[in-house]
């Protein structure tokens, strides 16, 4: 296991200390050996390693072109289209 070391990997050492959690999450030590991550806000996954698409569910409309942010998304509209959604 890498959270062991020593000659006869007999010293427990502490999962968060390797940092595995990614994008700024906090790593929380649960038990001796497992760890879970707690996710920034754009951010998925064991490791949050993942970035959330908020426009996979294509949330523009009227051809409006969606771009992802950390926080959710933008419409870019059409001329004569407006709104969050382009309607």
């Amino acid at each position: 296991s890498p959270y062991y070391t020593g000659s006869s990997c007999e010293i427990n050492l502490n999962p968060c200390d390797y940092s595995p959690c990614r994008n700024g999450a906090q790593c929380n030590l649960l038990g001796n050996i497992t760890f879970n991550c707690t996710c920034p806000i754009g951010y998925t996954g064991q490791y949050c390693d993942i970035q959330i698409d908020h426009c996979t569910s294509q949330p523009c409309q009227n051809n409006g072109v969606c771009i992802n942010t950390i926080t959710g998304f933008t419409c870019i509209c059409l001329s004569i289209y407006t709104g969050t959604y382009c309607s």
